[in-house]
């Protein structure tokens, strides 16, 4: 008996193979509306694993920068004016360091 397997995937350091059914199940999932994190738990496969099935389909990923353009450069004029981190953090309101680097592009950790 022949399975359409797309591709095989690692869990616990065993080789699984996931299926076109399950690959058009988490495309399916995504479309309506369903997050990365709910279908991967729902195949039992990594989000790793879920976002490449979406890219491999050509769906577009959606959220991203949920920051727009002023907080963004309002982030990076603080930055820049020698503010640290974590007073970046309490005058935007973000509440991730990561977030902070991000967005201003820079990896030199100030605190």
């Amino acid at each position: 008996m022949k399975t359409d397997i797309v591709f095989k995937r690692s869990i616990n350091g065993m080789a699984k193979q996931i299926t076109k059914y399950e690959e058009s199940l988490a495309c399916d999932l995504y479309e309506k509306g369903k997050t990365i994190t709910e279908i991967s738990a729902s195949i039992s496969i990594s989000r790793t694993t879920t976002m490449n099935i979406l890219k491999r389909n050509n769906i577009k990923l959606k959220g991203g920068n949920k920051y727009n353009k002023e907080v963004t450069e309002r982030v990076k004029m603080l930055y820049e004016s020698g503010a640290t981190i974590q007073c970046i953090l309490k005058e935007t309101g973000i509440k991730s360091i990561q977030t902070i680097y991000r967005l201003i592009g820079n990896h030199k950790r100030r605190i």
